[in-house]
């Protein structure tokens, strides 16, 4: 009887510190405060965690949010990782409104989720004001007692008809914030990954993707066995389930490993699915970024030599400028040691031309030593310049910016600059000469991918 005793209390040690384990590898949210803006909410988030923190997801109002981390932005301390974050959520508000809450959702690299963590920010009565006389202004009535009895009804989930005769809604703003609530805790996921003939040069991957409100893309990332990105494929995926086959990808022989994704419609994005394959096939097969640093070769003019001779000595000149600055090495960023004030960028596929601008806002004065804008298809292009406008119309810049190695050695991937400027507190948006290459994708909300670092000037 004792040892049947002694075993049952040596197997609920192991289930306690096992208990233990699991709770001290859960991410978690140390700090977290809002301030109102006039569009939206700005969300500062603090977090302890054992392992780095590759996203935040947020939700304020009606609107939700995710938010990828810079690994820079992760600092090692005993415990494992701390880190902070600023967050924009642009959303709706209303004079009746006394306050707008907020949620935020932590994720680790393993893939581990902070418990839903909520607030509340304050509208300010002034703002209340300004709504209630734009609203007279256009001839509608300021907001009436009557007005307030039915949000609160709304609030409370009660049920009732309305003076019309109809339903009355009752439950519109909870059931939505469970929708997003359930949006934020339950992410897409990829099941089995499978590679489709590797015993030759030409490959497909087949997999699973699912999702309880709607899926929206499954992205399939190749990488050499030195982890530089050869090529990638974005599949279109509606409804709840995806299960297909990519696009073949041809590769010259040797190893390589593949990473699926699958992304919701809200945009968030669903843990790795990896795995690593071999091609057996010929050598001789060129990898799709190859052609990218032929290209200033291919666009040089063919007939300029039939041109008359008087003509002739003055483009040739220029030839040979132009195929020496190409062939010099080209490095990758320098690093920047300060903080980083934005950053919407993530290692998912890219697309060009964003479909929206980028924007983001400050709350006090920085002195900005460090911008890149991402163009991966650049088709050769020599970088441009980049410039920031505040909403008041104020422009600083444009400065000229230099090139940087992409994914897969693509030149010019990165164009960035050092402008060593002081800004001032607002909303900003942000101006890249070349809107047609600018690199973006769902993770950025479309808007063109960029980061900006420097240091708060204290008042």
């Amino acid at each position: 009887m004792r040892h049947y005793l002694r075993l049952a209390i040596a197997v609920l040690v192991v289930m306690l510190l096992s208990g233990v384990n699991a709770y001290a590898k859960k991410p978690m949210v140390t700090r977290h405060d809002a301030q109102y803006l006039e569009k939206g909410v700005k969300i500062t988030v603090q977090w302890q965690s054992t392992e780095p923190i590759v996203s935040v997801k947020v939700a304020a109002g009606k609107e939700a949010k995710v938010v990828k981390i810079d690994p820079y932005s992760n600092k090692r301390n005993p415990d494992g990782y701390q880190g902070e974050e600023d967050i924009v959520v642009e959303t709706e508000t209303s004079s009746s409104l006394a306050s707008i809450s907020y949620t935020i959702q932590l994720e680790d690299e393993d893939g581990q989720r902070s418990n839903l963590v909520t607030g509340q920010v304050k509208v300010p009565a002034a703002a209340g004001a300004a709504a209630a006389a734009g609203m007279a202004a256009t001839g509608m009535p300021a907001a009436v007692p009557q007005e307030d009895q039915w949000g609160k009804e709304k609030l409370a989930g009660t049920s009732g008809t309305s003076s019309t005769g109809g339903t009355s809604g009752a439950g519109d703003i909870v059931d939505k914030l469970r929708q997003v609530a359930q949006t934020l805790a339950s992410p897409p996921v990829v099941h089995d990954l499978t590679v489709n003939n590797p015993g030759s040069n030409t490959v497909t991957f087949k997999t699973k993707a699912t999702h309880s409100v709607g899926l929206q893309a499954v992205k399939f990332r190749v990488f050499s066995a030195d982890n530089k990105q050869v090529d990638s494929q974005d599949i279109e995926a509606k409804g709840t389930v995806w299960e297909g086959t990519s696009k073949d990808f041809t590769l010259p022989a040797g190893k390589y490993f593949v990473i699926a994704q699958a992304v919701d419609a809200a945009g968030n994005t669903s843990p790795e699915k990896k795995t690593n394959f071999t091609i057996t096939g010929t050598a001789s097969v060129e990898l799709p970024q190859q052609p990218q640093a032929e290209q200033p070769q291919y666009e040089q003019p063919q007939p300029e030599p039939e041109q008359p001779q008087v003509e002739q000595p003055q483009p040739q000149p220029e030839q040979p400028q132009q195929q020496s600055q190409s062939s010099q090495p080209q490095q990758n960023l320098p690093s920047v040691s300060e903080p980083v004030i934005f950053s919407n960028g993530n290692i998912a596929g890219v697309q060009s031309s964003p479909t929206r601008e980028t924007t983001f806002a400050i709350n006090a004065k920085y002195w900005v030593t460090f911008i890149y804008t991402y163009h991966y298809f650049n088709n050769g292009m020599e970088p441009g310049t980049i410039a920031l406008r505040h909403g008041d119309g104020t422009v600083y810049g444009p400065w000229q910016a230099a090139g940087a190695l992409g994914q897969g050695g693509v030149r010019n991937a990165y164009w960035f600059v050092m402008p060593d400027v002081e800004i001032k507190p607002g909303n900003y948006t942000v101006i890249d000469s070349d809107r047609a290459t600018w690199s973006h994708n769902a993770g950025s909300s479309g808007a063109g991918f960029v980061e900006i670092r420097g240091v708060k000037i204290d008042a």
